[in-house]
């Protein structure tokens, strides 16, 4: 999975309980991965790079999330040229993101940093 900033992301990831044996490679994540972690939801198992690993580059969160980070053998932080980077994108089996958006256009191309000139 690949999950950004905001409360759609949020709230899929708080109604991902009944999934089993999901994988993270993110640029970010916050603290709704740290919830399925500890239920076994999230194993990175199926993973085929950094497998068993949660990938991302950065964090949003609370004390929780920086504990779950702290000395976790289950997360590797890159740099976003490595965790972004299409190729390894692909190296992962399918891949789901799950973001928010502000506009989408006829051909289904999404922003999701600006709106006309802002």
């Amino acid at each position: 999975m690949q999950m950004g900033i905001g409360a759609i992301p949020d709230a899929v990831l708080a109604d991902l309980t009944g999934h089993k044996d999901l994988g993270v490679h993110s640029e970010m994540f916050s603290d709704g991965v740290v919830d399925l972690f500890n239920l076994g939801v999230i194993t990175n198992r199926h993973k085929v790079l950094q497998t068993g690993r949660l990938t991302a580059s950065f964090t949003i969160g609370t004390k929780k999330l920086f504990d779950f980070m702290d000395d976790n053998p289950y997360l590797v932080m890159m740099g976003i040229d490595y965790v972004n980077a299409e190729a390894n994108i692909a190296k992962n089996p399918k891949v789901t993101a799950i973001n928010s958006c502000i506009e989408v256009d006829l051909v289904g191309q999404v922003c999701s940093d600006s709106i006309g000139t802002r």
